[in-house]
């Protein structure tokens, strides 16, 4: 197995109507926690999919896998690669969680 890298934070170029999207998803599924991925070329998204979450939880999520298989060969099919993971934290605090980096590497 490969090293554990640390996930860099880069710049994202998202329009308001994708902001929309993701803010629109959370909103719908509050108070449990929203997730999605976003999807484009050098930083630049070109695609928001919410994803289900499997825990139906308002702590943590897992994105439901048929639905995120389903989205990683829709952005293989138009040639994007994953630009990042969103979730929200209706509430708990905004802080990183440990757990979450050793999805990394």
């Amino acid at each position: 197995m490969a090293p554990l890298r640390p996930c860099p934070p880069a710049p994202l170029q998202l329009t308001a109507v994708q902001w929309d999207t993701i803010w629109a998803h959370l909103r719908a599924v509050a108070p449990q926690e929203g997730c999605g991925l976003l999807a484009g070329v050098g930083g630049r998204v070109t695609a928001v999919y919410p994803i289900p979450n499997k825990l139906a939880s308002p702590v943590a999520f897992e994105m439901e896998p048929a639905a995120q298989v389903e989205a990683m060969l829709a952005m293989e099919r138009q040639g994007w690669e994953l630009l990042a993971i969103y979730h929200s934290h209706p509430t708990s605090p905004r802080l990183p969680v440990p757990d979450r980096h050793r999805l990394c590497g």
